[in-house]
């Protein structure tokens, strides 16, 4: 647990991994078994991202996310306002390149 801590406090202090991109991409979460679509409408290279909706979780329920160009990817959430679930996706090596290159593509590199 420190050591992921840790690790969310490196990257939100690195300009590249926090900026944050909107996307506006439908994804589809699955959580407690049941699945939904959703916009993802912002994420950042550090795995923090926004739905557009509340998914009736709690914070720290974990779900898995389908999203187009990276697979499916697991994930919790960190926070829920109103109108949106605020999460944090568990990036491997190869989700986080596969989300660099679909942030880069779209982007530029940055």
């Amino acid at each position: 647990m420190r050591e992921r801590l840790e690790e969310i406090m490196r990257d939100a202090s690195d300009p590249r991994m926090s900026k944050r991109y909107t996307i506006d991409t439908l994804v589809t979460v699955t959580i407690d078994g049941k699945s939904k679509d959703c916009l993802m409408n912002d994420i950042a290279r550090s795995g923090a991202a926004i739905l557009d909706r509340e998914l009736g979780a709690n914070n720290g329920n974990e779900f898995e996310v389908e999203i187009p160009r990276m697979g499916s990817v697991k994930g919790r959430v960190v926070a829920l306002t109103e109108g949106s679930t605020h999460i944090r996706l568990d990036l491997d090596d190869d989700t986080f390149e596969a989300l660099d290159k679909m942030i880069t593509d779209r982007f530029g590199a940055i």
